[in-house]
């Protein structure tokens, strides 16, 4: 008996004094044998005052019927901390010589574990039918010999199904006829033997009892047994209708979206070739500027200065004199604007360019200016950058020359170039996408006439004059010229002014053209 694998133990009278006890009782109830052995149940293992398993071994004694009980829990006190245990017990009465009852027989066998281990698997199926509630799934199984199908409540009430269950063939009805066989085919892939087992497929269904007409997704996976064979394929299903509605109109709205922006490269395309031709129109105005439009010019300049030859009394002078003017101011006109328009179609044949040697060649140019009006020009030491030489030089000159022509009565000019270099936030001010190459910052400073507040965003349009030809000569258009190269180099052109006070000019160019 005391090697046995249940706990046994013999109690004897009302105070239940334990009278046997084995190995396997003392181990269960984490006592000794001189703790348990004659002494009454309440004494050794006063835990147990209360429990049910004091009331059913007397109840046993008293009627002399025996009882079983599965999964029981009783609760010890080991090494002082009290432990809840499952135990299947056998009471059984035991009877003296005369028949009479003078104990009870205690059989038990520990199931904690198992108990422990089938609460813990009813959790978890708690967790996961929670799981699936809150997910909005279905579940469904199909046994493989017998073909049977079966479906949770969800899936049942998306089909529009009766019962329980039913034959796969018979549930196929329920599926919009595009997809059913190509459903039938994955099914049995997926139970194929010598397949992975797994099922994941997009298909339409129509309820049978509300025509309902639904999207669902379902995944599975079949087991197999030990001989590879299919015994059960179970899955889950979400319905993704509103999922799909979602995607298809993303998918119209990408699609018209798409539509749309062709639409917009093809007249985008069409704007470029008007372009093109305005262009082209622009080049044959800028030849008929150059040569037809000069040439009468010249030709009214030569028979005016004739004219004014033969005039030997000078009685025609001064109508002489207006003709030669006019066409003159008209001449000057003519290659201005011939200057500005070959800027609408640039030449980008960036070369490094020392600024330097520009503000020199500029300097050489108006030499005899500088000269006759005693100005004095500070330089700075220029940066080399990507330029369009050319340009360059036709920016510088316009500036300067206007600093030397704009001067205040018996004022020597002044003009002072300096440099810096801005970081890329200070770009940024000034330039809302700014190539990845540091900037310049050029400044030409004069101690002319100024501009007023009023006037200074008007400067660089064309033909914009702020003075009579009278006071000051020119067309108009050298500032318009100068801001269409700035332009073209990815640049921009401010001007600080105020009147009498003198005027600057800030020109920002990229040092590279990336």
């Amino acid at each position: 008996m005391y090697s046995a694998q249940a706990a046994v133990a013999v109690f004897v009278g009302e105070d239940l004094v334990a009278d046997i006890v084995n190995d396997e009782f003392l181990r269960f109830v984490g006592r000794t044998r001189e703790q348990m052995v004659g002494k009454p149940l309440l004494q050794s293992m006063p835990e147990i005052k209360g429990q049910a398993s004091e009331h059913l071994m007397l109840e046993v004694i008293k009627s002399g019927v025996k009882t079983h009980h599965f999964g029981r829990q009783v609760n010890i006190l080991k090494n002082g901390v009290l432990t809840q245990n499952f135990y299947n017990v056998s009471y059984s009465p035991l009877y003296d010589a005369e028949g009479q009852i003078y104990g009870v027989l205690d059989i038990a066998i520990d199931v904690t574990e198992t108990i422990k281990a089938q609460e813990a698997l009813k959790e978890t199926e708690a967790a996961l039918r929670g799981a699936i509630e809150l997910a909005e799934l279905g579940t469904w199984s199909l046994n493989p010999v017998t073909e049977v199908f079966e479906y949770s409540e969800r899936v049942k009430e998306w089909l529009g199904l009766d019962g329980e269950e039913e034959l796969f063939d018979e549930s196929l009805d329920v599926l919009h006829k595009v997809d059913r066989e190509r459903i039938r085919t994955a099914v049995y892939k997926s139970i194929n033997p010598e397949s992975d087992g797994f099922f994941n497929e997009e298909f339409r269904v129509i309820s049978r009892k509300t025509g309902t007409e639904r999207i669902l997704h379902a995944v599975g996976k079949t087991f197999f047994d030990e001989n590879g064979l299919p015994y059960l394929l179970t899955g889950t299903a979400q319905d993704i209708t509103a999922i799909k509605k979602i995607q298809i109109a993303l998918e119209n709205q990408v699609r018209e979206r798409t539509n749309a922006l062709q639409r917009a490269n093809q007249e985008l395309e069409n704007i470029n070739q008007k372009l093109v031709n305005t262009n082209r129109e622009l080049e044959q105005y800028a030849y008929v500027a150059s040569h037809d439009l000069q040439e009468p010019l010249r030709k009214i300049s030569m028979f005016s200065n004739l004219l004014k030859e033969r005039d030997t009394d000078n009685q025609h002078t001064v109508i002489i004199d207006k003709i030669v003017t006019a066409s003159q101011r008209m001449s000057l006109l003519i290659k201005d604007l011939l200057e500005f328009s070959r800027l609408v179609s640039p030449d980008t044949r960036f070369l490094k360019t020392d600024l330097n040697e520009i503000v020199k060649l500029v300097q050489s140019d108006f030499e005899l200016l500088i000269q006759e009006k005693s100005a004095a020009i500070i330089g700075a030491d220029l940066p080399v950058i990507d330029a369009v030489p050319l340009q360059m030089n036709q920016l510088f000159y316009n500036l300067i020359g206007n600093a030397l022509k704009f001067t205040n009565s018996g004022q020597n000019p002044v003009i002072s170039l300096s440099v810096s270099k801005l970081s890329r936030q200070e770009i940024a001010i000034y330039i809302k996408n700014p190539s990845p190459s540091s900037y310049y910052k050029i400044s030409i400073k004069d101690n002319g006439i100024g501009i007023e507040e009023q006037y200074q965003k008007q400067i660089f349009e064309v033909f914009k004059r702020l003075h009579s030809r009278s006071e000051y000569a020119g067309s108009g258009i050298g500032l318009a010229i100068c801001r269409r190269i700035v332009n073209n180099h990815g640049g921009v052109i401010l001007v600080e002014s105020s009147k009498g006070m003198g005027t600057t000019f800030n020109i920002l160019l990229p040092e590279h053209q990336l």
